[in-house]
Parts: structure tokens; C-alpha cells; sequence
């Protein structure tokens, strides 16, 4: 597949590729290919604590992380909608290929990361501090949510939540 640069809207020192990465143009070059083949500049890219890749970029204002499918995304589609966020199709964070990508409302990425099954919940989410083993006993139980809380190490608002259905709703 051949790769396809295109500017980033809002960053016109920088281009994005159909391939999922970016690169900054050299200040000051009337020649489009001159001012790539000066600098080379693709950037380095690195993966932030939620798994995207992330490059930094330095706007007159400030350096800062901006995640690469965004820049994709600006770069091929255009700018979202303000109720938009970045899509991938697949469900691989690090899949940056334009065809990987679409903006879509929240509930429809909601729904994306349920169908990919990369929506922590249970024990995968980051917070979790019962297993599954645990929440079907404290179902069970007969025992007060405080005394349940204190045997289990837990606030007993975290055992009312699981009774109640707030927490662990994926738990069958």
C-alpha cells in the first residue's frame, strides 16, 4: 500500500500518513519534497498509560501529546463534529491506518469497545479490587455489607454497589 501525507488541520507545521504516522515539515521551504528530504521528520512515537500512541508537537502556544489516530483522522476526514470522537474499526489501538479509523459518537464507540471486548470491566478494570469468585459470594451472602466490606477489604459501599447491580453488571 503506498503511503499518503496529508497536513494536519490546526497543526500546519505537521503531516499525517494513510499509514498511521506523522511527521513535522522543516521551517521555511518553498519545495514540498525539499523541505521532507531536509528533515526526515517522522516522528518518534510512544503509547500513553490508555495503550494509544501518542507523538509530541509543538504549536506556537506550547508543546504538547496529541494521540496519532487523531491526527490520522484530521489529516484524511477532517474535523469532528463536537459530540465526535476517534474510532478504530478494529479495536487495536495501535491500528492507525486510515481505513482503521472513522469519528462516531461516544455510544457508538461505547458499543465498539463492548464488541472488541476492550471495555474494562470485572477484573480487567484497572480499579477492580475483588474477583469475580468474590462478587458471586458477596451476592450470595447472608452477612451485612459492613461486615462483608471489612472481611473482603473494601469500603461496604462497594458491597451495596455490587448488590444493587451498579458494579460488576457484566457478572452473570
Amino acid at each position: 500500500m503506498t503511503e499518503i501525507w496529508k497536513d494536519i488541520p490546526g497543526y500546519d507545521r505537521y503531516q499525517a500518513s494513510s499509514l498511521g504516522r506523522v511527521r513535522a515539515k522543516a521551517p521555511g521551504s518553498s519545495s514540498k519534497r525539499a523541505r521532507f528530504e531536509r528533515t526526515g521528520g517522522v516522528l518518534s512515537q510512544t503509547i500513553n498509560r490508555y495503550g494509544y500512541p501518542v507523538v509530541a508537537i509543538s504549536t506556537p502556544e506550547k508543546q504538547k501529546t496529541i494521540t496519532v489516530h487523531r491526527c490520522v483522522l484530521l489529516a484524511f476526514v477532517g474535523i469532528p463534529a463536537e459530540d465526535q470522537q476517534a474510532c478504530h474499526n478494529n479495536g487495536i489501538r495501535t491500528d492507525n491506518r486510515v481505513e482503521n479509523l472513522r469519528w462516531d459518537t461516544v455510544r457508538a464507540n461505547l458499543a465498539d469497545r463492548l464488541k472488541h471486548g476492550t471495555h474494562p470491566s470485572g477484573e480487567n478494570h484497572p480499579q477492580h479490587k475483588l474477583t469475580a469468585e468474590q462478587v458471586r459470594m458477596v451476592r450470595q451472602s447472608p452477612l451485612s455489607s459492613p461486615v462483608l466490606g471489612r472481611q473482603l477489604g473494601v469500603h461496604e459501599t462497594a458491597i451495596k454497589k455490587i448488590r444493587t447491580g451498579a458494579t460488576w453488571r457484566s457478572l452473570p
